[in-house]
C-alpha cells in the first residue's frame, strides 16, 4: 500500500467518524469528555461507528467517507464481504483501543498502535483488521474534485457538530 492510499484511508475514517458524530449529536447524544475515565462514555459512540461501518461495508462495500475517497471493500473474488466478516473488520480496531485503554494503558499506546499499523501499510501490507476479516480493498482514481468535496464535507460536518454543541 502506498502512502497516498494510507492517507486516503485515514481521511475516509475521519469523515466516517464525523458523520457518526453528527448523527449522534442530532439525536441528542453527548460527546464524551476528555477527562480521565471518560473512555467508558466514548464506548457507545465507538460501537455505533463500528455497527454502521459494518452494515455499510457488508451492504454497499463502502461508507460515505470511503465513497468520497474512492475506496471499496470486498470479500474473496471481489464479492461482497459477509455481514460477519464486515462486523469483525469494523469492531477489531475500536475493540482493541477500548481494551487497551480499559487495561490502564494511556491514549499514547493507542496512537502507537495506529502508527505501527500505518508503517505496516506503507510497507505494502494490509492493515491487520483487513487480514483478520479476509477483506480486499480497491481504490478508484482520485481527482481534485473528489478531494474538494471531501474537504467541504468535513467542514460542513464539523460546523454541524459545533453548532449542535
Amino acid at each position: 500500500m502506498t502512502q497516498p492510499q494510507a492517507v486516503r484511508r485515514a481521511v475516509a475514517a475521519l469523515l466516517d467518524l464525523l458523520c457518526i458524530v453528527v448523527v449522534y449529536r442530532i439525536f441528542g447524544g453527548a460527546l464524551p469528555e476528555t477527562a480521565p475515565g471518560a473512555i467508558g462514555r466514548a464506548a457507545p459512540l465507538l460501537l455505533l461507528w463500528a455497527a454502521l461501518d459494518a452494515a455499510a461495508t457488508a451492504r454497499l462495500g463502502s461508507t460515505p467517507g470511503r465513497v468520497l475517497m474512492g475506496i471499496r471493500i470486498s470479500g474473496a473474488a471481489d464479492g461482497p464481504l459477509s455481514w460477519t466478516r464486515a462486523l469483525l473488520r469494523s469492531v477489531a480496531l475500536p475493540l482493541l483501543l477500548l481494551l487497551l485503554l480499559r487495561a490502564g494503558f494511556t491514549f499514547f499506546i493507542g496512537v502507537v498502535a495506529l502508527v505501527l499499523t500505518a508503517r505496516r501499510m506503507r510497507a505494502g501490507f494490509a492493515p491487520w483488521w483487513d487480514d483478520v476479516a479476509g477483506a480486499r480493498v480497491s481504490y478508484d482514481e482520485f481527482s481534485a474534485t473528489r478531494g474538494a468535496i471531501a474537504v467541504m464535507a468535513f467542514f460542513v460536518g464539523l460546523a454541524v457538530v459545533v453548532l449542535a454543541g
